[in-house]
């Protein structure tokens, strides 16, 4: 083997996620999208608009969902 290089037999089957319960109502639902959305965008490169991460994502959203989205990160970032 070269130096570096990483042995097959090392490398372990991917673990398959647990089930997930559905949420139990739309408003858990959304509190969950937000959840979400305030992770990702705590992510280096998400809170920059000119981000290339941001525009990639962006650019395969619907337009309907993209503008929903949009319209969540005004309120969510309003200043107080």
């Amino acid at each position: 083997m070269l130096p570096g290089a990483v042995s097959t037999a090392s490398l372990s089957e991917p673990q398959k996620p647990a089930p997930i319960a559905p949420a139990d109502s739309p408003g858990e639902a959304a509190d969950l999208l937000d959840d979400f959305l305030i992770a990702l965008l705590d992510l280096p490169g998400w809170s920059d608009p000119g981000s290339w991460l941001w525009n990639d994502v962006a650019a395969v959203l619907p337009d309907e969902l993209f503008d929903r989205i949009d319209r969540w990160m005004e309120v969510r970032f309003a200043p107080i």
